[in-house]
């Protein structure tokens, strides 16, 4: 009777272990799922406050490069524009005020001022994307260093007529 009793002692308790360890799994298989859910739900709430900063940040930075280029280009536009130390001035104030790494007053092919340290680019890649009114456009190769970059295009014209584009690169 007392080995049956033992028996049964060691039956129970093994069932209870099992029934236990089976609430133990339960339980963390739902914390498991719940921290899951709470980490990502975390990550996706920080990825999207760091996009916001980023582009917030982006947004200063187009909002300062087209303040500096839109007031040297009004400033352009009513001064002869061409190979003189005053273009130059204006357009190193661009670069000097801004994120903007370089400018060029494009007349034509033959005819461009940079800003001091540039390269004279190569802008056959992308001249139709920097025609028409004043916007912002990305290309793969800026025609200088190989580099991808934003361009700032501001056409110049005096009484009507073209007189060529402000490009500000950054």
């Amino acid at each position: 009777m007392q080995k049956r009793k033992s028996g049964n002692l060691i039956l129970y308790a093994a069932v209870i272990l099992i029934i236990l360890f089976a609430i133990a799994a339960i339980v963390m298989i739902f914390f498991t799922r719940e921290n899951e859910d709470a980490v990502s739900e975390l990550y996706n709430d920080n990825m999207g406050l760091t996009v916001e900063l980023y582009a917030e940040r982006a947004n200063n930075i187009f909002d300062r490069v087209g303040v500096s280029a839109d007031t040297a280009a009004s400033l352009l536009e009513i001064y002869v524009v061409g190979e003189n130390s005053w273009t130059k001035e204006a357009l190193d104030s661009i670069v000097n005020s801004s994120a903007a790494y370089g400018v060029v007053y494009y007349k034509n092919e033959a005819s461009m001022v940079t800003s001091t340290g540039l390269d004279t680019p190569d802008v056959s890649g992308y001249k139709s994307s920097f025609q028409g009114d004043k916007h912002f456009f990305h290309i793969d190769d800026d025609g200088i260093s190989g580099q991808s970059a934003f361009v700032y295009s501001i056409p110049m014209k005096k009484d009507a007529n073209y007189r060529g584009y402000l490009l500000t690169y950054i």
